[in-house]
């Protein structure tokens, strides 16, 4: 089963170095009282265009009609760390330390808040007057010491449920997750006096225009379902979970011989255990449909993926008594690689068993 990165223990001493220097005053510095700030999980992302970057998540704050997060990102501080042509600094910054507001874009809005509990996934909203996102303004980055500043931003998200006391923070959409992260509740963080950008991380808070994020009158857009995908070691059953559905594809090789529709001994092994699944996680009724490769010929492989598939509802069937079950077959008009490879040939060799999942009480 493939599990969730942690941000928390990607080389927290890399970390250090950065956090160590972040309140020395520089020309980003829009405030000189420092207030305390918590490193509730850190973070390393490996940007291709620049980096590594560091940072750490500050807070996730739901007030009234949002969620709020808090978060900070710089470089390493030790240059000789770095390949010497490197200079891309922080959000919005390239080789040459330019801003760039494309970079600023595609960095603050490919924030993620991930609820696993409720498998769903929320990103930041989003306005006719903030296009991006309603966020760290872009056009308000200020110039600093790149070398040994590291600089807080914030995001406005759709609220998150009452619920939810922890989630997941993909700070740049691309894997750098830091885990179980406390939600906390009130209000937003009182900002630093005239800061319409980031901050120096450790000398205030951000600006964030809440009075436009509340002009949001359907959070619905900005939150999708939360995809789970697992595989067994050896490959013979993948699974998808979301809010609603669970599918499970179980390999051909595993449940049947060479163009056959009768199981194998093998194959009762691994429907008792979807079984068991079903019985845990599945509500209403079960489909089961067959798939082939484009081996042969239209006709030959949708009749045997429609007989794989009832062979499939027949063994399920006692195992779960009560159960409606849904059979049909697709043949080889519904591939999910192309029949260019062996390899992809076995992928599209599958019964797909799909329910929906059962509520968490």
């Amino acid at each position: 089963m493939l599990s969730r990165p942690t941000g928390r223990s990607l080389l927290p001493g890399v970390l250090a170095i950065a956090l160590s220097v972040a309140t020395a005053a520089g020309p980003g510095a829009r405030a000189t009282d420092e207030v305390p700030v918590q490193d509730l999980g850190r973070f390393i992302i490996n940007a291709q265009t620049g980096g590594p970057f560091v940072g750490t998540v500050h807070a996730v704050q739901v007030t009234d009609s949002a969620t709020i997060v808090y978060y900070s990102v710089g470089t390493r501080a030790e240059r000789a760390l770095l390949p010497p042509t490197n200079e891309h600094a922080f959000i919005g910054y390239g080789h040459d330390t330019e801003f760039d507001p494309a970079v600023a874009d595609a960095s603050l809005r490919l924030l993620r808040v991930i609820d696993p509990g409720g498998r769903k996934v929320y990103r930041p909203l989003t306005t006719p007057k903030h296009p991006v996102c309603v966020c760290t303004p872009i056009e308000d980055f200020p110039p600093w010491d790149f070398e040994t500043e590291v600089l807080t931003v914030a995001a406005v998200l759709p609220r998150l449920p009452d619920n939810v006391t922890t989630v997941d923070v993909d700070v740049n959409g691309a894997g750098a997750v830091v885990t179980g992260i406390p939600v906390t509740r009130g209000e937003a963080f009182t900002p630093t006096t005239g800061s319409g950008g980031p901050v120096i991380m450790g000398t205030g808070w951000p600006v964030l225009d809440l009075a436009d994020a509340a002009t949001v009158q359907d959070p619905a857009p900005f939150i999708t379902d939360l995809i789970e995908f697992t595989e067994t070691t050896d490959a013979a059953q993948r699974q998808q979970t979301t809010s609603t559905t669970t599918q499970i594809s179980v390999s051909t090789e595993v449940l049947f011989d060479v163009n056959k529709d009768v199981l194998t001994a093998r194959a009762q092994e691994q429907l008792a255990r979807v079984a068991e699944q079903i019985e845990t996680n599945g509500q209403g009724p079960v489909t089961v449909v067959g798939h082939a490769d484009s081996d042969g010929s239209d006709a030959h492989n949708l009749d045997l993926s429609k007989r794989r598939a009832a062979a499939v509802v027949a063994a399920l069937t006692p195992l779960l008594p009560g159960v409606q079950f849904i059979a049909g077959g697709k043949g080889e008009s519904e591939p999910v690689a192309p029949n260019d490879t062996p390899v992809n040939r076995s992928l599209n060799r599958r019964v797909e068993i799909t329910f929906a999942t059962r509520e968490e009480r």
